[in-house]
């Protein structure tokens, strides 16, 4: 592959925060941007809803 190519896609098809909100239940995605935003740990209900929608998106 082309270093140009690498260069274009690289990061193109990652679960990005517009993808979180528009997958995840509102809560849930309130909850996991305090987790990011604030540096808390994440509970294991949020992690399993997150993972859930991460997968659904990348099938």
């Amino acid at each position: 592959m082309a270093k140009d190519k690498v260069t274009e896609e690289f990061g193109s098809l990652v679960f990005t925060d517009a993808d979180m909100r528009e997958r995840l239940p509102k809560p849930t995605y309130k909850e996991l941007r305090r987790v990011i935003d604030e540096g808390k740990s994440i509970d294991l209900q949020i992690a399993n809803e997150v993972a859930h929608a991460m997968k659904e998106w990348a099938l």
